[in-house]
């Protein structure tokens, strides 16, 4: 994997001789890679980028496709790891960062009660507005947009922020209040579209105690 850019900065639209459009509109590159005879890029979904199904086309070497893709106003998403403190090489967690700046693990678990921060991606629009390609810088999400849910029950959701210095990433500070559950519980997140309606991310595991 080759990545296009440090943390920081702005984020090139042409890297590596490869440049993406969707809408007409150049996309920021994150990374390419190239293994198992299959090329990959990753892009930021322009910020200002209608909704629906939009034209998108790749150009490379001066060589293009073209397609269609699905663009949504909001598609959440939790950030995750694998667990290697686990004997299941499947069994992977949410990214979660603990007062202390440890991050949860099974060896490290959240306590109920405590404020925590998730990382999350895909969480729409801030209330100052997100520059495409640019990092954030702690532009904040109405939080009564987001819920996120622990052991099935929701908990409080403290603030919503567009991390400072990533791109497309999101921190959510909440707290596990109310859980009586222990031990890797379910871990989910959903946000309220512009109709009101839940729009409902991966589910995950976050290890509580």
């Amino acid at each position: 994997m080759d990545v296009a850019a440090p943390l920081g900065g702005r984020l090139p639209t042409v890297y590596r001789g490869a440049s993406v459009r969707v809408a007409s509109v150049a996309a920021p590159i994150l990374w390419v890679s190239s293994a198992e005879g299959l090329d990959r890029i990753a892009i930021q979904v322009p910020c200002e980028s209608p909704t629906g199904t939009v034209p998108i086309s790749l150009t490379f070497n001066g060589q293009s496709i073209a397609g269609q893709v699905s663009v949504f106003e909001t598609n959440p998403g939790i950030v995750e790891t694998a667990d290697w403190e686990s004997t299941d090489a499947q069994r992977r967690s949410g990214v979660v960062i603990r007062q202390d700046g440890s991050y949860v693990s099974a060896s490290n678990p959240a306590l109920s009660g405590e404020t925590v921060t998730g990382i999350f991606t895909g969480l729409g629009a801030t209330i100052e507005p997100r520059i495409t390609g640019a990092t954030g810088t702690g532009q904040m999400v109405p939080r009564e947009r987001v819920v996120v849910g622990v052991a099935n029950q929701g908990v409080p959701v403290e603030s919503v922020t567009y991390a400072p210095g990533r791109v497309g990433v999101y921190l959510v500070r909440f707290t596990i209040e109310g859980v009586t559950a222990t031990g890797s519980v379910p871990y989910a997140v959903a946000v309220r579209d512009g109709n009101g309606n839940l729009v409902f991310g991966n589910s995950s595991i976050l290890d509580i105690r």
